[in-house]
């Protein structure tokens, strides 16, 4: 759930999925494990060109972007971060904010409510 708004409901008790999100400038690029996303999410998320890769990729592919920018760049992260993505940034260019994603989840919408 959060930024995409994505719940399994397949598994019973315990409805989990885990991703992590990209979120640049110009682009949204969505980790997550290929095999729980039915094709009309899938082929929905493309459509509103968020670019979605395999869960595994994650850290390879922030460390791609982390090296390709400008020193002088900033990674806004949650306090809640993992320490393995923390790592990966340099001092200079890690700030943490607020999550404004845990802050608009408790933003319900009446169908979520009932």
């Amino acid at each position: 759930k959060g930024l995409f708004n994505l719940c399994l409901v397949n598994i019973q008790f315990n409805s989990v999925l885990f991703s992590f999100a990209i979120i640049g400038y110009n682009y949204v690029k969505l980790f997550i494990d290929l095999n729980k996303l039915s094709k009309s999410i899938h082929d929905y998320l493309q459509y509103e060109d968020v670019f979605v890769y395999p869960y595994d990729s994650f850290y390879n592919e922030f460390k791609k972007i982390v090296e390709s920018v400008d020193y002088n760049e900033k990674f806004c992260v949650s306090s809640t971060c993992n320490y393995a993505i923390q790592i990966l940034i340099s001092e200079k260019q890690f700030v943490i904010k607020d999550d404004i994603i845990c802050r608009s989840i408790a933003i319900k919408y009446p169908c979520e409510i009932e």
